[in-house]
């Protein structure tokens, strides 16, 4: 049996792998027994299963921002920094093998919807915010907080269908291809 502090990784673990291989939480026990921890682990650590899928989620959306920020600090222009930031959001869901599960899917759980509607809101908030730069220059009957919310929800769903495309794209030809989408529906050259 994996004792504390372990467990709580080894939750973490299981729940990952199974959402990967099965595309599914399955059942709490199938769960614990994975994790070699007892089901009181869960409640311990995480209040409950949809605990323990929100901190898996979380994990996931904390990652993904992390990448996505960290790409949109070049000192470029404005077009640079957001090609970065979506080559940045390409790279990361075609590495963890999470993103086409987290794309893939939806869940029944109001804790988890919650936690990806204010990831994707900071997601929007940040590209707004990289449409309000000094240097950007744009149409200026734009709504720019409109125009980063259908850039993020766009993205994301033409991201997920290229991770569902067999075989998959290169993270090049994806990241170009939403590019060229993202340019275009920014009237830029």
């Amino acid at each position: 049996m994996v004792r504390p502090p372990a467990a709580r990784q080894a939750l973490l673990d299981a729940v990952r792998a199974e959402l990967v291989e099965s595309a599914s939480s399955t059942d709490l026990s199938t769960l614990v027994s994975r994790a070699g921890v007892s089901t009181g682990a869960v409640y311990h650590h995480f209040g409950s299963k949809v605990g323990l899928l929100a901190a898996v989620y979380g994990a996931f959306f904390d990652g993904s921002e992390r990448a996505v920020t960290a790409a949109g600090q070049s000192a470029g222009t404005w077009t640079a920094r957001m090609h970065d930031r979506i080559r940045a959001m390409v790279e990361y869901y075609f590495t963890d093998p999470l993103g086409p599960v987290v794309l893939a899917r939806s869940t029944e759980h109001s804790a988890i919807t919650e936690l990806e509607a204010a990831y994707l809101a900071r997601a929007a908030a940040g590209v707004a915010a990289n449409l309000r730069a000094p240097d950007a220059v744009l149409p200026p009957d734009l709504d720019l907080d409109l125009t980063a919310a259908y850039l993020v929800g766009g993205l994301r769903r033409a991201l997920a269908q290229q991770l569902a495309h067999t075989p998959r794209p290169t993270v090049e030809a994806t990241t170009a291809a939403l590019w060229r989408l993202t340019t275009a529906t920014l009237s830029q050259p």
